[in-house]
This record gives C-alpha cells, sequence and structure tokens, in this order.
C-alpha cells in the first residue's frame, strides 16, 4: 500500500515561507565574527638575526580555525599576510617557531593570523628590535691550536697589543672584560697596561681570577673602564705553573708580533722558537672587549689589527716547547660567560 503525503493546513504556502525565512534568518546570525576568535603572539630570545615567536588561537560559538600563524613587517605597521608571513600551525591551539634571516638592528612589526570561516582575524600588533650586529674583531682565526709554554715551568706572563693607530676608531668607548680560551687550570692574573710599543710603561688595571675547567672564558672587569686611544693597550695573562703544562693557548699564521708578546726577566720579546730553533707565527688567544656606554650592556667589539707589522722581531730569550696539536675548537662554540 502506498501512503500519500499530504500537506496539513497549518503547513501552508505561507506558513512554510515563513518558517523558511526564520531559518536562513537564524542561520545567518549563527555565522561567526571577528570577536568569536581570540588570537595573540608574543615574541622572545631575541638576536640580531632572528626571534622565537609564540602564538594562541582559540575559537568560540561555530568558528572554525583553517590555519595560523604570523606575519611581519619591518617597513610599516599592521602587517598582513600578504608580506611577510609564516605558517605555524592548524586548528585552534597554541603554536611556536623561529623567525630568521631578519636584518640586525632592525624594528620589526608583528601580529598573529588565523584563517577562519568569518575570514582573517588578526591579533593585536606587537613590535621588536634585533641585537645590533656585533663586530668580532681580534688577532688571527680565533681557534684554539696549540699551547705553549716553558718547558720547566715557571712564572710565565704573555699578551697581545694594540698600538694607538687601531684605537683611534674607538673613542669613546669602555673596556668590559678580555675573552681567552683556557687549557690549564689555575690562579690567572689579567693584567691591563697602556704606553709604549716595545714594553707597557703603566698599569691600568688588575684584576685574579680562579679558572677551574678549559674553554672560553670571558674575564669581566669589576666596572668597565674608558678606553684610552691615544697611546697603545696592553693586555696580559699571568700563570705560575709546573713542568709539563703549556697554558699559553694560540692560533697560528697571522704574521703580527703584537699577536705574541712575552714577559721574562723584566723584558719583552714577541717572537717564538720552539725547540728546533723554528720561529713560530703565533697568536695568543686574548681578545680585549669594549662596550658603547660604561655598564655591562651595549654593543661589544673585541679589538684587532690586520696592519703591516712595524716592530722589528728581536731574540728569545728561551726555547720553548710545542705540545702535539689537538683538534681545532671555534670560538663561537666555546665562549662562556663564567666569572
Amino acid at each position: 500500500m502506498i501512503r500519500k503525503m499530504t500537506i496539513s493546513k497549518h503547513f501552508s504556502p505561507v506558513r512554510m515561507a515563513f518558517l523558511l525565512a526564520a531559518t536562513m534568518s537564524w542561520m545567518a546570525c549563527s555565522t561567526p565574527s571577528s570577536n568569536s576568535f581570540f588570537v595573540s603572539v608574543y615574541t622572545s630570545n631575541i638576536t640580531e638575526t632572528s626571534a622565537h615567536c609564540s602564538i594562541s588561537v582559540s575559537a568560540s560559538d561555530m568558528g572554525i580555525i583553517a590555519e595560523s600563524g604570523v606575519c611581519y613587517s619591518s617597513y610599516y605597521s599592521s602587517p598582513t599576510v600578504s608580506d611577510n608571513a609564516v605558517l605555524l600551525g592548524y586548528g585552534s591551539g597554541s603554536f611556536e617557531s623561529e623567525i630568521n634571516d631578519l636584518d640586525p638592528g632592525t624594528t620589526f612589526y608583528i601580529r598573529a593570523y588565523a584563517k577562519t570561516n568569518a575570514g582573517i582575524v588578526y591579533s593585536d600588533e606587537q613590535s621588536f628590535t634585533t641585537e645590533s650586529k656585533r663586530t668580532y674583531l681580534y688577532y688571527g682565526p680565533g681557534t684554539y691550536l696549540n699551547s705553549w709554554g716553558y718547558t720547566n715551568g715557571g712564572d710565565d706572563e704573555w699578551g697581545v697589543m694594540f698600538p694607538s693607530s687601531i684605537l683611534r676608531q674607538y673613542a669613546g668607548k669602555y673596556i668590559s672584560k678580555v675573552a681567552t680560551y683556557i687549557r690549564v687550570t689555575g690562579d690567572y692574573k689579567l693584567t691591563l697596561y697602556t704606553g709604549g710599543t716595545s714594553s707597557p710603561t703603566s698599569t691600568l688595571a688588575t684584576r685574579y681570577y680562579q679558572i677551574e675547567s678549559a674553554g672560553w672564558w670571558d674575564l669581566l672587569l669589576p666596572s668597565p673602564l674608558s678606553l684610552n686611544t691615544s697611546t697603545s693597550l696592553w693586555a696580559t695573562l699571568s700563570l705560575s705553573y709546573e713542568k709539563g703544562n703549556y697554558p699559553r693557548t694560540c692560533s697560528e699564521g697571522v704574521n703580527n708580533p703584537n699577536a705574541r708578546w712575552t714577559q721574562y726577566g723584566g723584558s719583552w720579546r714577541n717572537v717564538v722558537y720552539n725547540s728546533n730553533n723554528e720561529e713560530k707565527d703565533l697568536c695568543w688567544l686574548i681578545q680585549v672587549v669594549l662596550t658603547d656606554i660604561d655598564t655591562r650592556s651595549g654593543e661589544e667589539v673585541i679589538l684587532s689589527w690586520d696592519g703591516p707589522v712595524t716592530e722589528e722581531p728581536v731574540v728569545p730569550v728561551e726555547p720553548e716547547f710545542l705540545l702535539p696539536v689537538p683538534d681545532v675548537e671555534s670560538i663561537q662554540d666555546h665562549r662562556s660567560s663564567k666569572q
């Protein structure tokens, strides 16, 4: 038996049209607006060329999030996905990632975005500034290659000298610390001298450090010192050590005698020979670090000089012994902030 469906009088064409219009109106009212979404962004770990960003996206009512990420610009505020956009995730949730290849010393404007069924929704704008580019200047390639010292040990002092001709461009800066690579642990003395190109004439500062492990160390000064650019600057390390220890860490191949000064018996020498009486082109791993202001913050510059040799080599006082070459280690991997 086939049943025929009939439309009751209660569902007249007029009533049906009214119900249809009401349904469509309800559906329109249920479409989410941008207020149905929460989008936020947070940045941290800002470096010269990168920033870490975290976003949080969520939806209420009938909101649907397809994807989300960040967009940023260094030219104008309120960036959009038409600018630099980085996709971080899909749906609701928290996501994070690194933004790389940024320009140093630049302010960037950043917003999180979410592509939703109500269109693209943006967070409030945030801004961050990448660090100024730091110029690491130093004698030699900046890598640890060998260790040197007197065969029978003793009281030793070695260092580097920067003539006033290359300090003038750093007028107004402050000496904040000295960086060095340590292989032989012990009680080190750091001395900063001024004056003279064949031996220092005045003591600027003296500081002692107990070094208990090998690696790159930043020897912080109690407070930054104003740099005198009208005279030369010496940075030396001193250590008393036993036979078989070789504390002067170095690289090679810089062809600059100012990178290899040694004090012995009250005299300074800038030529080093090995036990076979062969002259060695060494570079002590001692680096003077400057800051722009008289606090520990500010851009740092490590002094160096790549100019021609101006001093005549002098006769060394004692042959020294060269250790076997260990694995080369880079300055970037081993610089630390220990005091």
